[in-house]
């Protein structure tokens, strides 16, 4: 499949999508604000790790983990080719532009390969794993024979076995064979069934490499982190974390053996935790940020990292998270609102 094609299938994919209105592109025109908005509600309803190679590329993320922020600094003009584009159907656009729809709408065959490299790239992985777990196959009697295991065949020999298959068939038919092997129905089926067998083999030994990572994986799990105390840079003083603010603390001499950074000033004055999510209005986008831990949503008055998490950096409020999260709090309004009201209030926002 050429990319033309490929990027053919992206927009009919999205004009359906778009005619069904399951798109949150922004309608009837996506703006490059409503693309960025719906970049963001990507990443936080479905990354995936197959996208990760693209985005990063595409958001010019360097070693950053952060994609959120990364959105963010990018800007609004980043989209503009992909608005004009698509509000304009004679237009053209860059290839990364094309694969940054085919993620925005969710397009599953995303990203774009070539059909040899679909072809292919499953039958190597098989390869692959089968060479470095296993070496032999059991080979299951036809009829009342006693079963014995012999080595198995490469599975490069299988391939070309059933890619070989019509051709020698269609020898058979139209040639007297030439070879010790009998051409009788019942052959055959003798030799279909032995092929089959070693596919199941092949099955057999590949289901628990994959069971055992799926049942070991979960069984990890994270200590519980606490609040540390952390010096503060260009200062002799240290803070540690108590609820909702930093508070000063001696700094004893066991702070020499922790690993842990060091806050900047303007950190242990600005930031705060919001203990009363119904006080955040719209106003807040992109001024309050945000974290999930343990299911829990935590809101905080500037960015950087979490207090007690610091490997975990917190995320600027979009007007998705607020409309999923703050919107309906029943604290604010006293009642919660129908849809009409909501619809409403923010069209005369």
């Amino acid at each position: 499949m050429t990319f033309a094609e490929y990027e053919s299938l992206v927009l009919k994919d999205y004009k359906k999508k778009k005619a069904a209105g399951s798109l949150s592109l922004g309608f009837p025109h996506p703006t490059p604000a409503k693309l960025r908005d719906a970049c963001l509600e990507a990443l936080e309803t479905r990354f995936d790790k197959k996208d990760e190679p693209f985005l990063r590329k595409y958001f010019k993320m360097g070693t950053s983990n952060d994609f959120s922020q990364a959105v963010w600094q990018l800007g609004v003009n980043k989209f503009k080719k992909v608005s004009n584009f698509l509000n304009d159907a004679s237009s053209s656009t860059h290839a990364l532009n094309i694969e940054l729809l085919a993620w925005l709408i969710d397009y599953k065959e995303r990203p774009y390969k070539p059909d040899y490299a679909r072809m292919y790239e499953t039958r190597d992985a098989v390869e692959a794993a089968v060479s470095e777990n296993s070496s032999f196959s059991i080979a299951m009697p036809a009829s009342n024979e006693t079963a014995h295991i012999q080595p198995m065949q490469p599975l490069t020999n299988l391939f070309q076995q059933q890619d070989e298959q019509p051709e020698q068939d269609h020898r058979e038919k139209d040639e007297p064979a030439t070879t010790g092997f009998s051409s009788k129905p019942e052959d055959q089926s003798v030799e279909k069934k032995s092929f089959l067998r070693k596919r199941y083999v092949l099955l057999l030994l590949l289901l628990p490499l994959g069971g055992a990572v799926w049942l070991l994986a979960p069984r990890q799990k994270q200590e519980p982190s606490h609040a540390v105390v952390q010096p503060v840079a260009g200062l002799n003083q240290c803070v540690i974390w108590a609820e909702d603010h930093y508070q000063p603390v001696a700094c004893t001499g066991q702070l020499q053996n922790q690993n842990v950074p060091a806050l900047k000033p303007s950190t242990v004055a600005g930031l705060k935790q919001i203990t009363q999510p119904d006080t955040i209005t719209k106003n807040g986008i992109g001024h309050v940020w945000y974290i999930k831990i343990n299911g829990h949503m935590e809101y905080y008055t500037a960015g950087g990292f979490h207090p007690i998490e610091t490997d975990r950096r917190l995320k600027p409020l979009t007007l998705y998270i607020y409309n999923k999260y703050l919107y309906d709090y029943t604290d604010k309004t006293g009642q919660k609102s129908s849809v009409f009201q909501q619809v409403r209030n923010w069209l005369t926002q």
